[in-house]
């Protein structure tokens, strides 16, 4: 094993490692710990999101680690067919949500009342299916017209190839999964960017905190496909082929993207990074409670998380926010009416 393999291998390991952590965590905190100031549809995308960098981190940074530590593919060929079948889907969707997501905290700008009234949870259930489905339509036409899946040596994972007089069927597969909502998610965070400033005034400190989020994701996203879309357009463009650097490099940037979003979280979100590393200190055996108060205020008023106005609006109504008032912890402690119901409003 040389010491290419050895850097690559514990490059691939880190990104996996906090990939999971982060998405897991993000999946937990979208589900019981309602530390987002997002609305509940965002919230359903950004839960997907994370789904899809897991998938992607099963089915390409951990086969990436085995060939590495193993000096080739080791895994048998029908790991090597699922993955190399099954990856380009899950990009795929992960752009699909992105793009959708962004289209839907632009339509919340220039038209909050109308969007809440069109997009329930229902309907938005069934786009993110469809999402999930359309890539995989795609993967069923290749397999088809018998798509080749091969181990290539230089990125360490199985790729897909077609027949010579196939191409036009790949080119057109690659534009529809991965061209086309790249540049869609690309069209739609300047649109984003532009509704935000103009209507700035008018929202609250919540929204503006969720569209800037969102931007964040999409814009360090297409940071980590931008050698992917130049891969791609090269070879449709020219047929010379790219060097070997570049075309092993690009993968390996692609593998930011499954951490990027927990760390876009933690630096826009603070209740989310307090999540995340209570989470981090309980999986290695520390007990750390979440909202520490020092003795004297818990001796006067506990009070578990009372939402500013702005979140609550953010929230649709829907009661995903909870005030709860805790009784003194010590008999004889006065607590006037005027301060409990100034806590309640």
């Amino acid at each position: 094993m040389n010491t290419e393999a050895v850097l690559l291998a514990g490059y691939s390991s880190l990104i996996a490692i906090l990939g999971l952590l982060g998405n897991t965590a993000i999946i937990l905190a979208t589900c019981s710990y309602k530390s987002f100031h997002l609305d509940s549809i965002t919230l359903q995308f950004v839960r997907h999101l994370a789904i899809t960098d897991i998938c992607y981190i099963v089915l390409r940074v951990l086969p990436n680690i085995c060939s590495h530590l193993g000096g080739g593919w080791v895994l048998g060929e029908v790991v090597c067919e699922v993955t190399g079948t099954l990856y380009l889907p899950a990009i795929s969707t992960n752009m699909l949500l992105l793009l959708v997501t962004s289209l839907h905290r632009y339509y919340r700008c220039v038209d909050p009342v109308g969007t809440r009234a069109r997009l329930n949870r229902t309907r938005a259930d069934i786009l993110i299916l469809v999402t999930w489905c359309l890539p995989l339509c795609y993967t069923l036409l290749s397999e088809l017209f018998k798509k080749a899946i091969l181990y290539n040596p230089n990125i360490g994972l199985c790729d897909y190839t077609y027949s010579s007089n196939l191409t036009l069927l790949k080119e057109v597969v690659k534009l529809f999964q991965l061209i086309l909502p790249g540049l869609g998610i690309i069209l739609v965070n300047l649109l984003l960017w532009a509704a935000a400033r103009r209507f700035s005034r008018r929202m609250n400190v919540a929204t503006r905190q969720a569209n800037l989020t969102v931007m964040l994701i999409s814009s360090s996203f297409v940071l980590c496909w931008s050698p992917t879309f130049i891969e791609e357009i090269w070879r449709v463009v020219w047929t010379r082929g790219l060097p070997t650097w570049f075309d092993t490099g690009h993968v390996y940037v692609f593998f930011l993207s499954v951490i990027l979003n927990p760390l876009t979280y933690c630096l826009t979100n603070k209740a989310f990074a307090t999540f995340m590393r209570n989470t981090i200190l309980r999986l290695v055996g520390a007990r750390v409670r979440l909202g520490n108060r020092s003795p004297a205020r818990s001796r006067r008023l506990s009070v578990d998380y009372v939402p500013s106005p702005s979140q609550l609006s953010e929230r649709d109504g829907e009661g995903d926010d909870k005030i709860i008032i805790v009784k003194p912890a010590q008999p004889g402690c006065d607590i006037s009416r005027s301060n409990v119901d100034t806590a309640n409003r």
